[in-house]
């Protein structure tokens, strides 16, 4: 299983799987913080905003 955290720089927000003094990608130093890592949507989650439920035909709003 992989970690459950990850390292962001507080100056340029580039991520990173382990901490160091240094962010890698902006140059700061002491600007890495750990963060919890967000999981994975799945798909219910991503389209919940969708309400697909069945609709019988004659029931049906026709949009151009």
């Amino acid at each position: 299983m992989g970690k459950k955290t990850v390292y962001v720089c507080s100056e340029c927000g580039a991520t990173f799987p382990t901490w160091s003094g240094r962010c890698a990608s902006c140059g700061s130093w002491n600007t890495l913080t750990e963060e919890k890592k967000a999981r994975k949507q799945t798909e219910k989650e991503r389209y919940s905003f969708c309400d697909n439920s069945p609709v019988p035909i004659v029931k049906a709003e026709y949009r151009e």
